[in-house]
This record gives structure tokens, sequence and C-alpha cells, in this order.
């Protein structure tokens, strides 16, 4: 070692450093406050902050760790320490994150089904397709949650592929008004291809039109079946109900009252 140059270890420190005899010396306080810091005294100067309580046997790998450096074992190990520490406060603060995210969604709105609804007939009505197919597809989707995600990763209230998605423009799946516009342009688009054949159309939104257009309703899977099946029995009913709002009178007076003032 050159005569002069302070020892890698001291280098660094905050005070200047002091005569060669006094290296060594103070290398010795320095472990004896470590080692009493991990015997769970204090021995710090006024004014020094000590670790936080929080973290003082809360984990038997931090109390080896601290035990190690008391001892003077190793002294990256300081280092190492740190950085575990920031690791895990870094863990907490977004477990935190994910934990709160429910509780901030259950203070939205209470009116998601009923706007949710408003999309659906807007959108059907502007590609001209039943507004009724929505509903069904929507109900077996994702029972009406905009934040459903799928084992597959679609999400949303129609359930769009990031792949979908992006084709036909819509930037967050989880928005009620971008996933029901994206989803109905999609089945729409789906009702041209198929010359408007409502089951190749279903069937093909549930696993892509190239698979349908390869091989054809006939020779899909089950899963398939059950899922045009499913929608069919909810179009169908869905029908019968508006069929019914329909012919129900809407202006018609019985017993001199106007019904249409009744709510």
């Amino acid at each position: 070692m050159e005569h002069g140059k302070a020892p890698f270890h001291c280098r660094n420190a905050r005070s200047s450093p002091g005569p060669p005899d006094s290296w060594a010396e103070r290398d010795r306080a320095r472990t004896q406050r470590c080692a009493f810091a991990a015997a769970g005294k204090d021995r710090r100067r006024p004014g020094e902050t000590s670790a936080p309580r929080g973290f003082r046997g809360s984990d038997r790998g931090f109390q080896d760790l601290q035990r190690k450096v008391g001892s003077g074992e190793n002294c990256s190990l300081r280092r190492s320490l740190k950085i575990r520490l920031t690791a895990a406060l870094s863990r907490a603060f977004v477990f935190s994150i994910v934990v709160t995210a429910p509780a901030v969604r259950a203070a939205e709105p209470a009116g998601e089904r009923e706007f949710s609804a408003r999309c659906a007939a807007f959108y059907a009505s502007s590609y001209q397709i039943p507004v009724e197919l929505v509903e069904a597809i929507i109900q077996v989707e994702s029972a009406w949650n905009p934040r459903a995600v799928s084992i597959k990763g679609a999400a949303g209230l129609m359930q769009l592929m990031p792949a979908t998605a992006i084709r036909f423009g819509v930037r967050n799946r989880f928005d009620i008004e971008e996933n029901i516009r994206g989803g109905v342009a999609y089945l729409a688009w789906l009702i041209q291809l198929f010359n408007g054949d409502l089951r190749l159309a279903v069937a093909a939104y549930q696993v892509g039109e190239s698979q349908i257009l390869s091989r054809g309703l006939a020779y899909s899977s089950p899963e398939v079946f059950h899922y045009v099946s499913r929608v069919a029995q909810l179009y169908r009913v869905m029908r019968q109900q508006t069929a019914l709002r329909i012919a129900v009178p809407t202006n018609r007076t019985h017993n001199g009252v106007n019904n249409e003032s009744v709510p």
C-alpha cells in the first residue's frame, strides 16, 4: 500500500482522515458499536438515528444478517442489509396498493349496470344488430362485470383479447363504453363476414373467425357448442321480453287515469 493513502474502507468516511494511528482505533470503535447494536443496546452518539423498531426481530433472516454485521464478519453485508430492507418496504408498498384497489372500486357509482345497458343499446343501434344479442353475449362472457379477466387474457364486459382491442381501436378494455363499442363493432363485422348467420358469428366471437372459417361449426369443440347454445337461449328469452314490452299499450286511459303518468 502506498504511504500517505488511506485504506479503501476509510476513503469515503464523512470525517476527514486522521493520522494513521487513529484508523485502527476508529475501526475498533465502529465494530464495538455494531456489536452493541446487535446485542440490543444503543451506543450511538446523540443525534444519530437507529434502525426502525418495526424491523427488529421481525424476520429471522434479518436477525442473522444483523448478527454477522455486528461481529464484523463481513463489511459488505451492511450494504446487503440495506438492500433487503429497501426491497421489503417496496413489496409492502405494492401489496398495499393491490389490497386497497377493490375498496376503491367498490366506492364507484352503483349505476354501472344501467350505464352498460345504455351503451349496449346505443352501439347495437349504431351497428344495426339486435341489442338482445349484445346483452346475451355480455351476460355469458362477463356477467356484466366490467373488471372481469379470463385465464386467456380477455378483459372487460365483452371479454376482448388484446389483439382484438387494438384492431378495433379500444385503448382501455376495462372502460365500459370503449369495451362495448369494440365488442359490438367486432360482432357486427363477424355477422357481415358470415352473411348474417348469427350462430357462426357467435361461435367466431368466442374462438376467433379463423377457426370457424377453416373448420366450421360442425367440427368445433363441445365448449363452442355450449357457448353458442347459452347465448342463443338468452337471446330468445330477451327477445320475448322485448316483444312483451312492446305489446303493452303505453298510452291508455283506464277509469280516467292516463297510464303514462303512472310510474
